[in-house]
């Protein structure tokens, strides 16, 4: 006969793989299709995104978004994705934030000494990203949903 603790390991096993698979799932389906253009020029120029420099290092501030006034899942909000790039073109942080567009329309990126701070108009609070990003930024940007 199987002991408590064999039962108690094969349960356990089998809820992480079940939870395992259901993160990869919601991950896969919340990511936009690679070939997505976001209209990143558009949002990256509407929102003070572009090339900055913080401790003397230069920094790309790239911005995309999905136009979500229109549709089935219309809320009027636009969905953003802010990405931090260095010089070379390695992506150091990610997130994702929403703006109401008809409610606040002057909504930008500001920049202060030690980090960016942007209005996620889902929570209506102000959101900070490190300048420049940390190792959990770095992190953070690797997993998805966790931005």
């Amino acid at each position: 006969m199987q002991t408590a603790r064999e039962n108690m390991k094969r349960w356990t096993i089998c809820l992480v793989s079940i939870s395992l698979a259901i993160y990869v799932c919601f991950a896969i389906l919340a990511s936009p299709p690679s070939e997505f253009d976001g209209r990143c020029d558009y949002y990256t120029e509407k929102l003070n995104g572009g090339l900055k420099e913080y401790q003397g290092q230069k920094f790309m501030v790239k911005l995309c978004g999905e136009d979500r006034h229109h549709g089935w899942f219309s809320d009027g909000n636009d969905e953003i994705w802010l990405e931090v790039f260095n010089e070379k073109g390695d992506l150091l942080a990610k997130r994702t934030f929403f703006i109401h567009w008809d409610v606040y329309f002057d909504r930008k990126i500001e920049y202060h000494p030690d980090h960016l701070s942007y209005i996620d108009d889902s929570s209506d609070k102000i959101k900070k990203l490190s300048m420049p990003p940390t190792t959990i930024d770095w992190i953070r940007a690797r997993i998805p949903l966790l931005d």
